[in-house]
């Protein structure tokens, strides 16, 4: 969840069914329940979570389907106001940058480790940048100058820290001194921060 001073709303994804017609479907029931809450939801299309086992070894193919199938009909159907890319080596590496992301959604760069990516995902110009785990040091200077330049706001994860058991937080206090505007959101999900709690996350950031 990510709160403005007069707008409060919960960012809902996809990325669970990697198949155009279960993210298709997973997006169609995150409208319906926005339009029944008082909480405004943020759909958002995260086909781009994982490459599914059909298309293991054949990661190029996948990416293809995401931009030439998902994506459009995602866009079609207006179902989502954003777009996350999971960028870790294993996964998406942020190289295999692909300019059709952003001709159709604004890309919200979602990243566990490499900082290295953080200059492409100014340039895709994202509106969030989410991280997991640590980062800091000298090699994480110019991703930062990057982001700051970009508006980049950076959406620091403590509870996923916590739960995984990493004691790596990220550096806000060094991304603050650089000029990002640091927020704090739960990363909700039943793998790695099942909480739903911000109380939580402002006390892991505060002390951590």
């Amino acid at each position: 969840m990510v709160s403005a001073r007069r707008d409060h709303y919960h960012r809902a994804k996809s990325g669970y069914g990697l198949t155009t017609a279960d993210e298709l479907k997973i997006l169609r029931v995150i409208r319906e329940l926005g339009a029944e809450g008082s909480l405004r939801t943020v759909p958002t299309f995260l086909g781009a979570h994982e490459v599914p086992d059909e298309y293991r070894g054949r990661r190029r193919d996948y990416i293809r389907l995401l931009i030439e199938e998902m994506l459009p009909a995602v866009w079609r159907e207006g179902l989502a106001e954003s777009c996350d890319v999971f960028c870790e080596p294993s996964v998406f590496p942020s190289k295999r940058r692909a300019a059709s992301w952003k001709r159709r959604a604004l890309a919200s760069a979602y990243a566990c480790t490499p900082i290295s990516s953080a200059p492409m995902k100014a340039r895709c110009w994202p509106r969030r940048w989410r991280r997991h785990r640590g980062s800091s040091g000298s090699d994480y200077r110019a991703g930062w100058t990057a982001l700051a330049a970009a508006h980049v706001q950076p959406v620091l994860l403590p509870a996923s820290v916590c739960c995984l058991g990493t004691h790596r937080y990220p550096a806000a206090r060094q991304m603050i001194e650089r000029g990002l505007a640091v927020t704090l959101g739960t990363d909700f999900n039943p793998g790695s921060s099942p909480t739903t709690s911000m109380p939580l996350v402002l006390s892991l950031a505060v002390t951590n």
